[in-house]
């Protein structure tokens, strides 16, 4: 191949890419990249059944129409734009046609259901097809970025000159080890020095984490990075004291001189804009809330010396707007399963009811 198909979408940096279909029970398609030999994507005939009725419509991920990203982008703006205006439409129609006496809905047969769900479910429609058109930042309205770069080299950096790193010797890695398999190593600046940041994979585990649902609005790292520890490269030592919260302070005022501090936390627990449902967000973390203009907090995973999240204030109110009304990521949900899957199935349920009548009785009236 060298365009992308539909399942290499996302793939075109691996372009060329050898397909090969494998003549196996669950008919096999396996894409190989030209340049590295690595296997870049494997679907089943199940897997691409599955997608056709899941992913593809859900994002509109149809290949003529998604390799063409100025057509793909206005399309999936303006198509949840317009079912907003449908569905307010349909709740204000439905709340006007009631009756003040019994029976309160003036329809009877298909009509009668069509209302009574629209009205319970219309609710859900309007606010899941506007959470999904802020998940395509319309307008760029969240873009606030004028401390970010400041924030995150105000901690660690790549290293942008590597001949300060000498050779790898066996010897006082397996020292620093002890034992531990390293899965990545990071040549990384931490807090000015030449450092290493390690990460294993304990118990097996891979560390690549599951999707925590949805588009993050802001950065949050969501990653499984527990496993993880810092080590200088002046002694080869692992470094074990965290930076204390008066460091973090400090070194942010460093970077954002003229900037306020206005509150500085130690988090044991998430809150409301850095969490995880899977408990994959690294604790604790220093949160230090700045007196920027867009009112900027920023966390610090103390461990590792690194920038986790950072959220302004056009962050938190997408926070509600998009992943609180598109993926229910509310704590009393998010944390409780499988009561969340519950509710999302029993409102999508619904949502395909009410979506359903409606289709039926528009072609009924279309064939009159």
């Amino acid at each position: 191949l060298t365009e992308p198909d539909q399942w290499t979408l996302t793939q075109s940096r691996q372009l060329p890419i050898y397909k090969m279909t494998i003549d196996d029970s669950a008919r096999t398609e396996l894409y190989v990249s030209a340049q590295n030999a690595e296997v870049v994507q494997v679907t089943t005939r199940a897997s691409r059944a599955l997608s056709w009725v899941s992913v593809i419509p859900h994002f509109l991920y149809f290949a003529p129409l998604r390799l063409s990203t100025n057509l793909w982008v206005k399309t999936m703006t303006w198509v949840p734009a317009a079912t907003c205006v449908l569905a307010a439409l349909g709740i204000v129609l439905g709340i006007v046609q009631l009756r003040k006496r019994r029976p309160f809905v003036p329809y009877s047969g298909w009509m009668r259901w069509h209302h009574i769900t629209g009205l319970v479910f219309g609710v859900l429609t309007l606010t899941w097809a506007f959470s999904g058109l802020l998940s395509m930042e319309p307008w760029a309205w969240t873009e606030k970025d004028e401390v970010e770069r400041e924030i995150q080299q105000a901690f660690s950096s790549n290293i942008q000159d590597l001949s300060v790193f000498p050779r790898f010797d066996a010897e006082p890695w397996n020292t620093v080890l002890a034992g531990r398999i390293p899965k990545e190593i990071e040549f990384a600046r931490v807090l000015d020095e030449p450092s290493f940041i390690v990460r294993t994979s304990p118990d097996g585990k891979s560390l690549v984490a599951w999707p925590a649902g949805g588009h993050p609005p802001y950065f949050v790292s969501r990653e499984p990075d527990a496993s993880r520890f810092v080590v200088s490269l002046s002694s080869m030592t692992e470094a074990i004291a965290p930076l204390r919260s008066e460091v973090v302070v400090g070194r942010l005022k460093e970077a954002n001189p003229g900037v306020p501090i206005l509150e500085s936390t130690t988090l044991t627990d998430y809150d409301s804009y850095y969490y995880s449902r899977d408990g994959q967000a690294p604790l604790p973390v220093v949160r230090v809330k700045l007196g920027d203009s867009d009112n900027t907090w920023v966390y610090v995973d103390p461990e590792v010396a690194q920038v986790v999240g950072q959220v302004n204030r056009q962050n938190r109110i997408e926070r509600w707007l998009y992943n609180a009304l598109h993926t229910l990521d509310f704590s009393v949900l998010y944390y409780n399963r499988p009561l969340w899957d519950v509710v999302v199935i029993v409102l999508s349920l619904g949502g395909t009811v009410v979506s359903t009548i409606g289709l039926f009785m528009g072609l009924k009236r279309l064939r009159r």
